[in-house]
C-alpha cells in the first residue's frame, strides 16, 4: 500500500507529531463502504421514481448476505459490521427514512407515500434529526415553505470494524469483506448502467486504485522505448538515409539499451537500500529515457566531427575530451538538482528525486563506458566495410577507385561545421541556403542576431507572462488525479462533489485533544476550563459549533446517579468535583457502559493498566474552507489559539483534523520549493566556472534559469493547475534540463576559436552543438509523448509540464542565449585564449578572417577536384 498521508510532511512538524500521537493513543475502529445512485442522465428525481430505491434495497440485501473467506473461515456482514447501541449493524443514509427495512419501504411504495417518508423531522425509530445533504439525498429540493420535494441522488453507508491489523498489516476479515463487496458492486454497476448511475467506495478503494495506476501505463513505457529506439536508429550518426554501410542503426538501439540498464540499475540500488516506491515513480522511465539519449547524441556528434584519418583510438579520445566535459557538467547538475530535491520534507518528491539522481549517475557511467564501447564496435564495423545490423556480411569495395582515404577526407570536410572558412558572410546567408539541420541552425543564428531586439522583446513578454501567472497561482491538490480515469474511486468522488454530498471544501471536523498526565479531570474547575476553551474556539473565524464533547454529555448524565445527585435534578453543566481520581474513573466507566454513551469510547483513551485517562478529545467544525488559503488560515488560527492555552490547563491542548496533513503540505511547498531552487542555483554558480570559464557567462546561465522557472510558474497558471508536490517536482526537474539545453552551446562558444568575431563563433558553436541540443529536446519529448495518452491525469499533467520545460529550455538555449552572447562583448578568458593559440600553434596572424576564409575555400575546391580526377587549380 502507498504511504499514509503524513509521510508527505516533515517528521518534526506538528501535523506529523500529532498524527502519530493520535494513532498511538486513540483507537481507529471504523471503516466504511458507501454507495450513491442517480438516474442515467443525472437529473432525474430519485424519489419520484421508485426504481432507484429498489436498486438501493437490492444492494442492501446483497451487502447483508455477502460472505468473505479469511484464514480458512467464512465471515458475513454481521461478523464484520460495527454495532450500534442496540447491538445492530450500524448504517446511515437514505434507507434510514424506512428504518432500513424493505417491508416498510414496500408499504410506503404501495401507498404512494415515498415522498412523505422523506418529509419527516426525525429518522423513524430514532431521535436523530433527519438530514439530507451530505448524508442521505443529494441536490435535495424544497418548496417555498421549506418542505422537502425531491432530490437527484441517494446515498447509503455501512460501517465495518477496523481493528489494528487492518491498517497495519492490511490483513483482516473486514478487508477481505470489502474486497468481495467491491467485486460485487462492480458487477452491479455494469448490470444497471442502463437504468441508473451507481458509484461506490470502500476504505480500501484509494490503496487499490493507486496500485492499479502504477502498473496500468506499463504498455506506454514499452511504447516510449520502442519509439525512442526507432528515432535513434534513424537519426543517430549518419542516419539510415546514408545506407546500411554508413548508418548506425545498431548504435541507436544500443544507446536506448544503455538508458534502460541505467534505469534498472538505479531502481535496483534504491530499492535495495529501502527507498520507498510510490505511483509517482512510474514517471521515471520516461524522464530518464529523454535525459539519457541526450548524452548519446552529444557523444556521437563529437565523434563525427573528428578527422577520419586519425586512428580510431585517437578519434574516440578526442571525441570524449570534447563531449565528456559538458556531459559531466550537466550530469552533475542534474544529479545535484535531484539530490537537493531529495531533501524535501515531502516523501513523494524526496523518494522520486533519490531514484532519479542515482539513475542519472548510472547513466553517466554507462554512457562513458558501455556506450563508448558500442560506438567503437560500430566504427570498426564501418572500417571493415560490414553492413549495419548485419555485420557478418561484407559490403564490398565501394566505387572510390581505392582512394578511400581521400574520399573520407572529402566527406569529412563536407560534413564539418567547425571550419570558419566554409561560412558565408552573415549578410549573404538566405533561406535558400537551408538544406539540412546544420544549415538551418546557421541561418537561424544569423537571423537571431539580425533581429536581436525582436528576440529580446519576445522573451521579455514571455517573462512578464510568467511573472503575472506566478502571482495568481494557488496551492491545491485533487487526489482524483492520482488514480485512473475510469477508477471507481474517481467516479465516486466526482458524484459526491457534483451532488453536494461532499464536505471536503465546505465543513470539516476538527478535534481538540487534551492530554492526561497532569490534567486533573476529577476537578470541577478543570472541567469548566475545558468547556470554556471549547466554547471560545467557536469565536475563531473558521470555526462553528455545535461542540460535540463527551464531557458535556458526562456532566448531563451525572444527575441521574443517586450518589452524585439525590434529587435527580442537579445542574452540573459547569462542572462537578469528585472526591478523588478513582471515584471519577468509576463514574466515567459507568457512563461509557450505558449503550447510548458508548459512542464516546473512541474519544476517551484509557490506560490499560491503571485505567486512568491518557487523553480525550472534543469536536468542533471548520467552515469557509473552500480554497487552500482559507484552509491554511483555519489550521494556523486553531493551532495558535490552542498553543496559547487561554484557560491555563496543566497540559497544552492541540488540534487535529483529517485535512491538516494535506493542508500542511500546501503550507510548506512554496518555501521548500524556493529553498531547493536557491540551493540548485548555488550549485550551478559553484560548478559552472569550471566548464564555462567565463563568470559573465555563468551569470547569464543563472539568469536564464530564473527566467525559465518564472515562465514555468506562468505555465502552471495557464494550464489551470495548482502548486503542489507534482508541479513542484516539475520545477525541480526543470533546473537540470534547462542547464542541459543552455550550457552546451555556451561551452562550445567559449571553447571556439577566440580569434573569430562573436557571430562567427556562435555560428560555429550552433553547428557544433546545436544539433545535439535540438535532438536532445526532441528525444526528451518523444520519450514523454506516451504520457499524453496515459489513463491517469497526474501523468498527463506531468507531460504538460515537461513539454513546457523542453520547449522553453530549447528556445532559451538556441535563441535567447546565443543572441545575448552575440550582443554582449563578453571576452574570452585569457587562459582559454592562450590555450587555444598554443593548441593551434598560432602565435600571431596577419591575415584577416575574410581573407583566410577565401584561401581555405580555394584550397578545399582544389582538393575536391584532385580527389575527383578533374582539373587542378594550383595557382593557390
Amino acid at each position: 500500500p502507498p504511504p499514509p498521508p503524513t509521510t508527505q510532511v516533515p517528521a518534526d512538524s506538528y501535523a506529523k507529531k500529532n498524527y502519530d500521537y493520535i494513532e498511538e493513543v486513540f483507537a481507529q475502529p471504523i471503516a466504511d463502504i458507501t454507495i450513491m445512485i442517480t438516474g442515467p442522465e443525472g437529473n432525474e428525481d430519485v424519489i419520484a421514481d421508485s426504481t432507484y430505491l429498489d436498486i438501493m434495497f437490492e444492494i442492501d440485501a446483497m451487502t447483508a448476505s455477502l460472505t468473505a473467506e479469511w484464514k480458512g473461515n467464512t465471515y458475513t456482514y454481521e461478523d464484520v459490521c460495527r454495532r450500534d447501541d442496540n447491538d445492530a449493524c450500524y448504517s446511515d443514509g437514505a434507507l434510514q427514512f424506512f428504518e432500513g427495512d424493505e417491508a416498510v419501504y414496500e408499504a410506503a411504495k404501495a401507498g404512494d407515500a415515498l415522498l412523505a417518508a422523506f418529509q419527516v423531522d426525525v429518522f423513524p425509530g430514532t431521535a436523530r434529526p433527519a438530514v439530507y445533504e451530505p448524508e442521505t439525498v443529494g441536490l435535495s429540493e424544497f418548496d417555498e415553505d421549506g418542505t422537502f420535494t425531491g432530490g437527484k441522488c441517494l446515498k447509503q453507508s455501512y460501517d465495518l470494524n477496523n481493528p489494528t491489523e487492518c491498517t497495519e498489516d492490511y490483513d483482516c476479515a473486514s478487508n477481505e469483506f470489502m474486497l468481495a463487496w467491491q467485486d460485487k458492486m462492480a458487477e452491479i454497476v455494469k448490470d444497471k448502467k442502463d437504468v441508473a448511475t451507481i458509484s461506490y467506495l470502500s476504505a480500501l478503494s484509494l490503496d487499490i486504485e493507486l496500485g492499479a495506476a502504477v502498473f496500468a501505463d506499463l504498455p506506454l513505457v514499452a511504447i516510449a522505448y520502442l519509439v525512442m529506439i526507432l528515432v535513434c536508429m534513424l537519426t543517430l550518426g549518419d542516419g539510415i538515409s546514408s545506407g546500411l554501410r554508413h548508418s548506425s542503426v545498431a548504435l541507436g538501439a544500443g544507446s536506448v539499451m544503455v538508458v534502460f540498464l541505467s534505469t534498472l540499475g538505479g531502481f535496483g540500488i534504491c530499492a535495495l537500500f529501502g527507498a520507498p516506491f510510490t505511483s509517482l515513480h512510474a514517471l521515471l522511465p520516461f524522464i530518464l529515457l529523454g535525459i539519457g539519449v541526450d548524452d548519446t547524441y552529444i557523444i556521437v556528434n563529437s565523434m563525427m566531427q573528428q578527422k577520419p584519418t586519425k586512428s580510431l583510438e585517437n578519434r574516440v579520445a578526442d571525441a570524449m575530451a570534447h563531449a565528456g566535459v559538458p556531459i559531466l557538467y550537466t550530469s552533475i547538475t542534474d544529479f545535484t538538482a535531484f539530490m537537493l530535491g531529495a531533501s524535501s520534507p515531502l516523501l513523494g518528491i524526496s523518494s522520486f528525486c533519490i531514484y532519479a539522481g542515482v539513475s542519472i549517475l548510472f547513466d553517466f557511467f554507462l554512457q562513458c563506458t558501455m556506450f563508448v564501447a558500442i560506438m567503437v564496435w560500430d566504427a570498426r564495423r564501418k572500417e571493415a566495410r560490414k553492413y549495419d545490423c548485419c555485420c557478418c556480411f561484407d559490403a564490398g569495395i565501394l566505387s572510390d577507385n581505392g582512394n578511400n582515404v581521400i574520399t573520407r577526407e572529402k566527406q569529412y570536410r563536407k560534413s564539418q561545421s567547425n571550419i570558419a572558412a566554409t561560412l558565408k558572410e552573415p549578410e549573404d546567408v538566405t533561406v535558400k541556403d537551408v538544406k539540412d539541420l546544420e544549415s538551418f541552425l546557421d541561418y537561424f543564428i544569423v537571423q537571431c542576431d539580425k533581429y536581436r531586439w525582436v528576440v529580446f522583446f519576445f522573451f521579455a513578454a514571455l517573462f512578464a507572462f510568467g511573472v503575472t501567472g506566478a502571482t495568481k497561482n494557488t496551492e491545491g491538490f485533487d487526489v482524483n488525479k492520482l488514480v485512473l480515469d475510469d477508477s471507481h474511486f474517481k467516479a465516486y468522488n466526482t458524484m459526491n462533489e457534483d451532488y453536494g454530498l461532499s464536505t471536503y471544501n465546505a465543513k470539516a471536523p476538527v478535534g481538540i485533544y487534551y492530554k492526561g498526565g497532569g490534567l486533573e479531570l476529577q476537578k470541577a474547575e478543570v472541567q469548566a476550563n475545558i468547556m470554556e476553551l471549547n466554547t471560545e474556539s467557536l469565536d475563531l473565524s473558521h470555526n462553528v459549533g455545535p461542540v460535540y464533547c463527551w464531557l458535556d454529555s458526562f456532566l448531563a448524565w451525572l444527575p441521574s446517579e443517586s450518589d452524585t445527585c439525590a434529587t435527580g435534578d442537579c445542574d452540573y453543566s459547569s462542572g462537578y468535583s469528585f472526591a478523588d481520581e478513582a471515584t471519577f474513573l468509576a463514574k466515567l466507566n459507568a457512563f461509557l457502559a450505558v449503550s447510548a454513551n458508548s459512542i464516546y469510547s473512541t474519544d476517551i483513551a484509557l490506560d490499560e493498566t491503571t485505567g486512568s485517562v491518557v487523553a480525550s478529545r472534543c469536536w468542533v467544525w471548520h467552515i469557509d474552507i473552500g480554497d487552500v488559503p482559507n484552509q491554511i488560515e483555519a489550521m494556523d488560527e486553531m493551532v495558535a489559539f490552542l498553543d496559547s492555552n487561554p484557560t491555563g490547563l496543566a497540559t497544552t491542548p492541540f488540534a487535529d483534523s483529517w485535512m491538516y496533513t494535506f493542508v500542511f503540505q500546501f503550507k510548506i511547498i512554496p518555501p521548500t520549493l524556493m529553498l531547493n531552487f536557491i540551493l540548485v542555483i548555488l550549485t550551478v554558480i559553484i560548478t559552472s566556472p569550471f566548464v564555462l570559464k567565463q563568470p559573465l557567462a555563468v551569470g547569464l546561465l543563472v539568469c536564464t534559469l530564473f527566467l525559465i522557472d518564472a515562465e514555468l510558474l506562468g505555465m502552471v497558471y495557464a494550464y489551470g493547475l495548482n502548486i503542489n508536490s507534482f508541479t513542484a517536482l516539475s520545477l525541480v526537474m526543470a533546473v537540470g534540463l534547462v542547464v542541459d539545453y543552455n550550457a552546451h552551446i555556451t561551452h562550445a562558444y567559449f571553447m571556439g576559436d577566440p580569434n573569430e568575431d562573436r557571430i562567427t563563433r556562435m555560428r560555429l558553436a550552433s553547428k557544433s552543438m546545436g544539433r545535439s541540443v535540438l535532438m536532445g529536446g526532441l528525444t526528451s519529448l518523444l520519450g514523454l509523448i506516451p504520457l499524453a495518452f496515459s489513463r491517469c491525469e497526474v501523468f498527463r499533467v506531468f507531460f504538460q509540464m515537461t513539454l513546457a520545460i523542453v520547449v522553453l529550455g530549447v528556445a532559451h538555449g538556441l535563441c535567447l542565449g546565443p543572441t545575448l552572447l552575440m550582443a554582449l562583448p563578453i571576452p574570452t578568458p585569457d587562459h582559454v585564449f592562450d590555450s587555444y593559440n598554443k593548441w593551434k600553434g598560432i602565435k600571431e596572424t596577419k591575415l584577416g578572417a575574410r581573407t583566410e576564409r577565401a584561401i581555405h575555400k580555394r584550397i578545399s575546391q582544389n582538393e575536391d577536384d584532385l580527389a575527383e580526377g578533374g582539373p587542378q587549380n594550383n595557382d593557390i
